[in-house]
């Protein structure tokens, strides 16, 4: 249940294993916010096409029925599993910091120094949420290199040294023998790009209104994000027809 990172990997992982897998996710294709439109239908092809039996639908309710699961669907149909995974995504632990007094919005809260509304008290990893000095709540970034760099930003805060300067949020995932990358945001409003190879869309780029970078993704595309990630954190404005040109090295935009 998901079709998400966590639920595609672990279905192709299982593919590749000899199971039978049923994988649902109540939107279609799922990943649109990660990815942009085109790569997220493209990768949730990649599951049927495979012999992956995919449904659209919401699991209203899981029970055990002796030694079978089933799942049922909000329309009322059911499916029966010998295992079931459910990767639906990830809550918070806000218990402990709400119970302090601590500000909470699905996450702790913090500022850009990590510091919450208690200001001995820092927070950092998963579970933490950046408010803005407007009040506008980022979203919570659920990415190794998010916590590794929300550590050194509140070890440098508690020491009084400048804090660091960290590069665009990235993130990568295996499925089918395909790898997909990101980094920056997908999901706010601007111009979709698409890149295409082979008459498939291999990279997604979304500009702001200004021209400028604010997210990439690419399948098997490993120079491409790399690329992008240089061209968000220098806020450099790129001409969308070159993006679109598969021949154009997108490294040399990045000077």
């Amino acid at each position: 249940m998901g079709a998400g990172l966590i639920g595609a990997e672990t279905a192709s992982a299982a593919l590749a294993l000899g199971a039978e897998i049923t994988l649902i996710d109540p939107v279609n294709p799922p990943l649109v916010p990660a990815v942009g439109p085109a790569l997220a239908r493209r990768l949730h092809r990649m599951h049927g096409e495979r012999g992956i039996r995919v449904l659209t639908g919401f699991p209203a309710a899981v029970t055990a029925e002796g030694q079978e699961h089933c799942i049922t669907l909000a329309d009322g149909s059911a499916v029966h599993a010998d295992l079931v995974l459910a990767g639906i995504g990830a809550v918070p632990e806000t218990g402990l910091a709400a119970a302090a007094g601590l500000d909470t919005d699905n996450g702790i809260l913090v500022d850009g120094h990590q510091r919450t509304s208690h200001p001995k008290i820092y927070a950092v990893g998963d579970a933490a949420r950046v408010r803005l000095p407007d009040g506008t709540l980022l979203r919570r970034a659920e990415h190794w290199e998010h916590a590794r760099n929300t550590g050194a930003t509140a070890a440098a805060a508690l020491l009084g040294q400048e804090l660091p300067v960290h590069g665009a949020p990235w993130f990568w995932s295996d499925r089918h023998g395909v790898r997909v990358e990101g980094a920056g945001s997908m999901a706010g409003a601007g111009l979709m790009v698409i890149r295409e190879k082979d008459g498939l869309p291999a990279a997604a780029f979304l500009l702001d209104e200004y021209g400028r970078m604010a997210g990439c993704a690419a399948i098997d595309g490993g120079f491409t994000v790399r690329a992008a990630r240089r061209i968000i954190d220098r806020r450099i404005p790129v001409d969308p027809t070159l993006l679109a040109d598969p021949a154009v090295d997108l490294r040399k935009l990045a000077r």
